[in-house]
């Protein structure tokens, strides 16, 4: 009978452990839900903002393509502005009148009018 009740007794103790641990393994599972939850939001703000960077990055990879092509457009409109400049410099004064005219038909308005400018200061 003491043997009997000592095997009870243990029989609770080691009861009594396992639901400490059931309760402690709980409460961790509790805490990992949370955590879990927790990393669910943050994953979905990662990648709405991971969506909103794509978009800007190719944005401006396009204004950057834009930039390139503007400046290779302006790098072709100083060649043919300085082209014009260097044929209007060394021609003969009677020929310079002809040829400014000639030369400010082909480029653009705003071309024209820098090669204008830079024969005004020329002069002064």
């Amino acid at each position: 009978m003491a043997e009997r009740g000592r095997r009870l007794l243990l029989l609770e103790q080691r009861n009594q452990n396992l639901m400490e641990k059931i309760r402690s393994l709980q409460k961790a599972n509790a805490n990992l839900r949370q955590m879990n939850s927790r990393l669910r939001e943050e994953n979905e703000v990662f990648k709405s903002t991971e969506e909103i960077l794509l978009r800007d990055n190719d944005k401006i990879k396009k204004k950057v393509q834009q930039l390139k092509e503007l400046q290779e457009s302006l790098q072709d409109d100083i060649y043919v502005l300085e082209e014009q400049l260097c044929t209007f410099l060394y021609l003969p004064r009677g020929e310079q009148k002809t040829r400014k005219h000639r030369a400010t038909e082909s480029v653009t308005r705003d071309q024209g009018f820098l090669l204008e400018t830079v024969q005004t200061s020329r002069l002064h």
